[in-house]
């Protein structure tokens, strides 16, 4: 059982740390994405360590916080391993091939829990994309997430979270 401090301290971080306002919506705070993101792995019921890497998926690449403050503060090395996982290096300046070597990362990696993350986290910016410019969307729709599910497929194929990112995106292709 994790310390229930991490999780306390987990959230004030993000809360004081991923700073601004999300993409298209400018009345909602950008940190707001990270809870959805850990109550969607809560509810799909994947483990305590699982939705805290969920909530601190974003803390690396959208804040100046570092792996080292991570462990400083007492965050397991496997949560500091899963976000790592999770993010994209935003010292490649394109977008796109950031993403794509995040994806090669947790192709490589072969964790199921990292790609229960990286599914709750374009699951819930799935919900979002009507507020996306329309190529973003598109990009997200008709590459990332089909990406996404075939590569994760061999190790969460079957998970509740994998079906319902699956059934989302045919729900927005009808």
């Amino acid at each position: 059982m994790l310390d229930p401090h991490l999780r306390q301290v987990a959230e004030e971080w993000v809360k004081a740390r991923i700073l601004g306002r999300r993409k298209g919506l400018p009345y909602i705070p950008a940190y707001i994405h990270s809870l959805r993101v850990e109550q969607l792995l809560k509810d799909h019921g994947l483990s305590e360590e699982v939705c805290l890497s969920g909530l601190l998926h974003d803390i690396i690449e959208d804040s100046k916080t570092t792996e080292v403050e991570l462990a400083a503060e007492g965050f397991p090395e496997n949560v500091i391993r899963l976000i790592k996982l999770c993010s994209h290096d935003k010292t490649i300046v394109n977008r796109d091939l950031r993403w794509m070597l995040m994806i090669v990362g947790l192709v490589r990696a072969d964790n199921p829990a990292a790609w229960s993350i990286k599914i709750a986290d374009v699951l819930d910016n799935l919900k979002e994309s009507r507020a996306m410019k329309k190529d973003r969307a598109d990009f997200m729709i008709h590459v990332k997430i089909p990406v996404i599910l075939e590569a994760s497929r061999h190790l969460v194929g079957e998970s509740s979270l994998w079906l319902e990112l699956q059934k989302t995106v045919l729900d927005f292709n009808k």
